[in-house]
């Protein structure tokens, strides 16, 4: 049917189409020729995209107090600019929404959506399905299923009173089956800017509602047939259908295969190839189409067939998950399987664009996604604010502490590592160490990388199997694994390498490192220090991760910071050389018993211990109560000091010096009157709480790596020892200071009982 005004619109088909005028002036000349640029497509198109960037983003700022995602943002900024508010407005609807430029910019957004969908395929990994854990697929199928009986039931009841469902048929079991699935990419997008990707719950949510996705595209796939007039005409199309994806997953797979093996690792792929691959979307979205399909399934099976949207093997996305899910822990998790985004509106304006549904049925169920989200995203947040969500399952940390640690146990330490150049330093002070038979060391290696090209976080086991298949997860990932293992095997004691690969956004990796060292009771993290600034944006990044580790660790966190030292040293002729500056408190004491272990190792190890002890007088103002910390504190101190003195009686490797001082002055000017040849100089980041009542804190004003502590700042500096030593700081559990300076004495005796034992030993 034609209609007199203007353009002239007609449907075939139920399918709107829109005539346009042919216009003989295309060029825009510019303003200067009395042209205006929106009587031309293009201009109006990027003024359209620059007003909905604008709006959308500045509701982003406005509504980021209230949680809200940018999902959100997007369509409360379509809204607004849509034809009940700003497209309303006549001069604005004869500007921007002329039949030609919205035409183009449905087109546009159509291509799109169909690279949007080959992302979901990219980052999806297939294989999570078979070997994710029991609770992935308890959750995720009997949610769908409880999801799917209940609108089954209230649309097949109501399906009379429901006349904007126009297509009946087949597409009437699809409206359910839409309304009851949870996309991955949507939870994945939304966990992550809720922070809570690296959680058990998030992961758990994201293994199930990847199953929900799985299950969604068997059907999308099964509509090809159901789309048909006859059963000849199905039998056909899916036929078609079968052969497109045999061949996406055997020839198109085999040459992506064929690619990265002739693709030097670490080097990019080349340019062409990724065109062709570009282009393929559109081809496979074109074939699918042409099979009687819809658009989307070509693109999402091309990018579920490349390879590296499935190599990431994610099995231990659920490995550690517990069978028993606390009820606030269950209340979240269905909030989180709740969250709708842009993939159900995908789905909705396909719906709308083939006539299956009116225009107010559209409505309501666009607005009823937006609701959904805008209420469930919030309620997460606040739900997940509590600091016990690193751990579901148990509500008590041990505390792990290396002054607490039995003497002939195992020695678990956790080394992080971000590149080639702290690998040297990181094998040097595990052979400092001291491993020996009956307190092996067993170092749990987690090589990290930044979070690019996969919307799942994941913490792996390396295997020998990747090295075959040159799925590298970065270049230097194998010859860094390879020094440590090569290390292991020339020790002069027993020494064990299991190394973990971590891929993970730089804001969230701290949570899976605290999560393995509190699962395998490892009581020392040793971080690398960045000291190299040609990469700022990525030392930032580091450093805010070390600092994340340092407040949620489970145990003793250290902080490497590499100067270079025994750059010529060979396992064969060790030598070590290690100073401990000793003020007291609670860090200071692990700095000790590092070093007191480390004195064990006398035949290659040598270390020196510089105790500096503050004299103050005591105030009338303080209070009671500092006193006593104070006097607490230096019972404990006492503890650790008597330890390695006992244990290095007559040792010509180990040495004690003791320094008096009066205030924070004196003892800078001693630490920087520290001369000999070190190679390593271990610190407390805190200091006792004396210390501290003589102006610590105040004097942090001034530190700039605040994750180093007053004294490990100074030291990292190039004016300590010519900038040639390297340095260690150490922090201990930070729930265990929190109980000395604010806990019951309880506790305190508890912790004197603790290290009087391990003394003892």
């Amino acid at each position: 049917m034609a209609t007199p005004v203007g353009n002239t619109i007609i449907g075939i088909r139920g399918a709107p189409i829109t005539c346009v005028k042919e216009d003989m002036n295309r060029n825009y000349r510019g303003i200067w020729y009395g042209d205006s640029p929106f009587n031309f497509v293009f201009p109006t198109v990027l003024a359209k995209v620059i007003v909905i960037t604008l709006i959308s983003r500045g509701l982003f700022v406005l509504l980021r107090p209230l949680k809200q995602p940018k999902f959100v943002c997007y369509v409360l900024g379509g809204i607004i600019l849509g034809p009940s508010f700003i497209g309303g407005i006549p001069i604005v609807k004869a500007t921007l929404y002329q039949p030609r430029e919205t035409e183009l910019f449905r087109t546009l957004a159509i291509i799109g959506g169909l690279y949007a969908v080959f992302l979901v395929g990219v980052k999806m990994d297939s294989s999570l399905i078979a070997r994710s854990a029991k609770n992935s697929w308890r959750i995720g199928i009997c949610g769908f299923l409880l999801a799917l009986t209940v609108t089954s039931t209230l649309i097949f009841t109501q399906l009379d009173h429901l006349p904007g469902i126009i297509m009946r048929g087949p597409f009437v079991f699809y409206v359910p089956l839409s309304l009851s699935y949870t996309f991955f990419p949507v939870v994945a997008e939304a966990l992550e800017e809720l922070n809570l990707m690296n959680t058990e719950l998030g992961q758990l949510a994201m293994s199930s509602a990847m199953l929900n996705d799985f299950i969604f595209w068997f059907f999308l796939g099964l509509s090809v047939a159901f789309k048909q007039d006859t059963i000849s005409h199905s039998i056909r199309a899916m036929f078609s259908f079968i052969v497109l994806a045999i061949f996406t997953f055997t020839v198109v797979r085999g040459r992506v295969k064929l690619i990265i093996r002739k693709t030097p690792i670490g080097k990019p792929i080349n340019d062409v190839y990724i065109v062709c691959i570009l282009v393929g979307v559109l081809f496979m979205a074109l074939a699918s189409d042409f099979i009687g399909s819809t658009s989307l399934l070509g693109p999402l099976l091309l990018g579920s067939s490349l390879f590296w949207g499935i190599y990431p093997n994610l099995l231990e996305l659920c490995c550690f998950l517990s069978c028993k899910i606390k009820f606030k822990s269950a209340i979240l998790l269905s909030l989180i399987m709740n969250i709708k985004g842009l993939l159900e509106l995908i789905n909705l304006h396909r719906w709308i664009f083939s006539t299956y549904i009116d225009e107010q049925t559209y409505t309501q169920l666009v607005l009823s996604t937006l609701g959904v989200t805008m209420i469930v995203t919030p309620l997460i947040d606040i739900l997940s604010r509590s600091r016990t969500r690193l751990d579901l399952s148990c509500r008590n940390r041990g505390l792990r502490t290396l002054c607490s640690m039995p003497k002939n146990t195992e020695f678990r330490i956790l080394c992080c590592v971000h590149d080639e150049e702290s690998v040297h330093s990181l094998i040097t002070l595990l052979e400092a160490s001291n491993p020996i038979e009956s307190s092996s060391i067993c170092t749990y290696l987690v090589q990290t990388s930044e979070l690019i090209g996969l919307a799942a976080p994941l913490l792996v086991p390396y295997d020998k199997k990747r090295r075959k298949l040159k799925l590298a997860f970065s270049a230097s990932t194998d010859q860094i694994i390879r020094a440590f293992e090569n290390y292991a095997k020339n020790s002069r004691g027993p020494v064990m390498i299991l190394p973990f690969i971590m891929v993970a956004s730089y804001k969230t990796m701290h949570e899976s490192v605290c999560r393995l060292a509190q699962e395998k009771f490892i009581p020392l993290i040793i971080l690398p220090f960045q000291l190299n600034n040609r990469y700022s944006g990525i030392n930032a990044h580091l450093r805010q991760f070390n600092a994340n580790v340092q407040a949620y660790a489970p145990c003793t966190v250290g902080i490497l910071v590499d100067k270079g030292f025994s750059c010529g040293m060979s396992l064969i002729h060790f030598s070590y050389h290690v100073i401990v500056i000793f003020l007291g408190g609670p860090d200071d004491r692990e700095a000790l018993a590092y070093a007191t272990r480390m004195s064990d190792n006398r035949m290659t190890v040598t270390v020196t211990v510089l105790r500096i002890i503050l004299l103050r007088n005591v105030e009338e103002e303080e209070s009671q109560e500092a006193t006593e910390k104070s006097s607490d504190e230096a019972a404990l101190d006492e503890l650790v000091v008597e330890e390695f003195k006992i244990k290095n009686i007559g040792s010509l490797s180990s040495l004690w010096k003791e320094i008096t001082v009066d205030d924070v002055v004196e003892v800078m000017n001693t630490i920087r009157s520290v001369e000999g040849h070190y190679d390593l100089v271990m610190v407390g980041r805190r200091r006792s709480w004396s210390a501290m009542m003589m102006g610590d804190d105040e004097m942090m004003d001034f530190v700039e790596n605040e994750e180093l502590g007053l004294i490990g700042d100074m030291l990292a500096s190039s004016d300590f020892c010519g900038g040639k030593v390297s340095v260690l700081v150490m922090q201990h559990y930070r729930e265990g200071v929190t109980t000395t300076r604010s806990g019951s004495n309880k506790s305190l005796i508890e912790k004197v009982q603790l290290l009087t034992r391990h003394a003892s030993r």
